[in-house]
Formats: C-alpha cells, structure tokens, sequence
C-alpha cells in the first residue's frame, strides 16, 4: 500500500496546485483499489523517486537541479518534512537507495551521498 501511495504521491507532486489541499484535477483518474493523494506540494519538477530507510522518499528534480528527502510520509499525525540534500546538479536524471548510500545520477558522472 505505501509503494502504490507513493508512486501517486510522485505523480500529485508534479501536477501544479494552487494551493495545499486544493483538488488535483477534475479529469484525473487512477484504478480501483488505488487512491492519490499529495504528500507535498513543495518539490516541483519531482521526476525520479528512491525509498530509503524509516519510509524516507528521495526525489530528484532535473529542472531545478536538486535532490530532495521527504519523511513523515505515512507517519499518521506526523508533518511531512522536506529537506533539500543536494543543489545544483545538472539535470539529475536518476536516485536510487542500497545499503544506506543515495546515489545520484547526472549525464556525465554517478554521485553517493
């Protein structure tokens, strides 16, 4: 249930909302037995999605150039924080989580956090 929460979480991340809380889109649709819903409204341009330790998500933005860890999420009655860990990357194509390393994709190099 929190992977299908979160790959849906991602997609209402990327959708422009006018404001927290407000609807997703009148046209938006996803399948019986799963429900969006936006965990945060603050990463803009989220394009790749990495789940870590204790529930924390890593999203990467290409655009903006930065990497961002997002926690609470799931956590009933707990604010979802988001922290920027990374700026100024170029174009951050990919995150991925193993073993306690984030690591961080760019056109010509591999980062590890």
């Amino acid at each position: 249930m929190l992977r299908q929460l979160l790959l849906f979480s991602v997609i209402g991340s990327c959708l422009t909302l006018p404001s927290w809380g407000a609807p997703l889109s009148e046209g938006l649709s996803v399948a019986p037995g799963f429900h969006l819903e936006v965990i945060s409204a603050q990463v803009r341009g989220a394009r790749e999605i990495a789940l870590g330790d204790r529930g924390t998500v890593f999203l990467g933005s290409m655009g903006p150039g930065k990497v961002y860890a997002v926690s609470g999420v799931g956590d009933a009655g707990s604010l979802v924080q988001v922290r920027t860990l990374a700026s100024g990357l170029e174009t951050p194509s990919g995150v991925a989580y193993h073993d306690g390393d984030l690591y961080i994709a760019e056109p010509e190099r591999i980062l590890v956090l």
